[in-house]
């Protein structure tokens, strides 16, 4: 499994998660887990995980995110 993070102002939380509905829908991508947290300043740090590499990274690409390869994301949680 690969993962994308990415991190958004919270103010920006909705209308962010709008566009990636979207844009996951509009490119036929499913993802395998979602998980968010809001750390103290605000800001969003999302965790996306995809089954394929291909579709992690187009996603990352659209969204500023950053992908990581399975076994760093092992390693990081």
């Amino acid at each position: 499994m690969w993962f994308v993070k990415i991190s958004i102002p919270g103010d920006k939380f909705f209308d962010a998660m709008y566009d990636m509905s979207g844009w996951l829908a509009d490119a036929r991508i499913d993802t395998a887990n979602f998980a968010y947290s809001r750390d103290p300043s605000g800001e969003v740090r999302l965790r996306v995980s995809f089954l394929d590499a291909d579709d992690a990274s187009r996603f990352a690409d659209r969204f500023d995110g950053h992908v990581m390869p399975p076994d760093a994301a092992s390693a990081a949680a």
